[in-house]
């Protein structure tokens, strides 16, 4: 699957400002950064780098000993009123703009295919087996 660079584009602008950053610290808001300032053709240049990326991870071409990198999260307890403890996992800024990406440009198909089953039991279970053919 080749993804857009549209698609991309707005999936590495779609955090809100002080998104936080992954295991690596890679903040997303580095992406916005790179691509809104500078020359447009260096801001061209840096989203067809980056699509290339985000469509190697998203078709699962990434070296074995990258995967556990591109998976893990960074955990974060918050405090409940309760005196309990929610745990809070931040992943991987580059694999955060995959799935955004891969949301983004799958839209329509699974607009079109899959009805809306919120609040459905098993709801997710139904949309997988629909979008996968099963």
């Amino acid at each position: 699957m080749s993804l857009k660079e549209d698609a991309v584009s707005k999936a590495a602008l779609s955090f809100a400002p002080g998104s936080s950053a992954g295991p690596s610290g890679f903040r997303p808001a580095y992406l916005r950064e790179v691509l809104q300032c500078g020359p447009s053709q260096v801001q061209q240049a840096l989203l067809r780098a980056l699509t290339c990326v985000v469509s190697l991870l998203a078709n699962g071409r990434v070296p074995a000993s990258l995967a556990p990198f591109f998976a893990c999260a960074r955990l974060i307890g918050l405090g409940k009123a309760d005196g309990g403890v929610r745990p809070i996992a931040v992943g991987e800024t580059l694999r955060r703009v995959v799935g955004k990406a891969l949301l983004l440009d799958q839209t329509p198909f699974l607009t079109c295919t899959a009805p809306s089953w919120g609040g459905q039991k098993r709801g997710s279970l139904l949309c997988m087996r629909r979008v996968s053919g099963a």
